[in-house]
């Protein structure tokens, strides 16, 4: 998932959201098999169920031409389902290394819900025919292209406690170009019917190993840079990105038939200034630092 939670009174009031919520379930059956003693093939398929949220402070004094109609709040909020699929091939080099690809097609989510306004002006103060179309609360629809995926990696064992593995990753973010808005009858409110994103593929490098200390006590770390799919010309306060590194440590411990794996990641951002963005209201220079926690626990039946 993604969120991005801004002040709604910040910087970025009314002329962006102030709140952006992603959030991705997926159900992925899988199966694998041998096609010889050392190459393995599976393959399955993504099941998800996705919802979006999105929330701004609108300002109705745009819309009546009087500054001092109090504002309101413009809300979104839809969910959706999508079907991809997933392949996998491992080539066991031999008992200490292997070489894998993995893919993961494109898949496409409609979003479908409700948008809200608040604190709609009397009828008489809204120009034109607003005032009888306007509503508190209307429908919603958009739709977003999740990426296709490419990935290559590399796994060495150089000792019975120690393994060592590197990755490359393409994806495919292109596809993501805009972002539709429909609002129903509210739809008359939006300068738009949609939003430009123009984002462009990316490549992911990471290496990482992990060492047994004991029967029971694993240590990790690793290293990962990430290349942003988002151009300076469209960058958003909902996803500030810019290219990153990320430094990441863990450890796994086991007992009996528990085990339970903590990780921790930090994020370095590269330093952006955008100045040159279709909402100039955005421009500026923008530090970011983000960190990562992931607990884990499998119990053995």
């Amino acid at each position: 998932g993604q969120s991005t939670e801004w002040s709604e009174n910040g910087p970025f009031a009314f002329v962006g959201l102030h709140f952006a919520e992603l959030l991705t379930i997926a159900f992925t059956p899988m199966t694998a098999f041998h096609i010889s003693d050392n190459v393995l093939f599976g393959v399955g398929v993504d099941l998800a169920y996705s919802n979006l949220s999105l929330d701004q402070q609108f300002a109705w004094g745009s819309v009546t031409g009087n500054p001092a109609t109090p504002p309101g709040l413009m809300g979104v909020e839809g969910d959706g389902f999508g079907a991809g699929a997933r392949l996998g091939l491992t080539w066991l080099v031999n008992e200490r290394q292997r070489f894998a690809f993995t893919a993961r097609t494109p898949m496409e989510i409609d979003y479908e819900g409700d948008a809200t306004v608040t604190s709609i002006p009397p009828p008489g103060a809204l120009p034109g025919p607003l005032g009888a179309m306007v509503t508190p609360k209307s429908g919603f629809e958009t739709e977003i292209d999740f990426p296709t995926v490419l990935a290559v990696s590399y796994g060495s064992k150089p000792s019975e406690r120690m393994r060592f593995g590197v990755d490359f990753e393409w994806v495919g973010f292109s596809s993501f170009d805009r972002l539709p808005l429909d609002l129903g009858r509210n739809s008359v409110l939006l300068p738009f019917d949609s939003v430009p994103q123009g984002w462009r593929d990316t490549i992911t490098i990471g290496f990482g190993g992990d060492y047994d200390v004991s029967d029971t006590l694993t240590l990790r770390a690793g290293y990962v840079w990430l290349e942003s799919p988002v151009p300076p010309e469209t960058l958003a306060p909902t996803i500030p990105d810019t290219h990153r590194h990320i430094l990441n440590v863990g450890f796994g411990y086991e007992y009996k038939k528990h085990k339970f794996d903590v990780a921790y990641g930090i994020s370095f951002y590269d330093d952006l200034i955008v100045s040159e963005n279709v909402n100039p209201a955005y421009n500026g220079e923008y530090d970011i630092d983000s960190h990562l926690l992931q607990l884990t626990y499998n119990y053995r039946f």
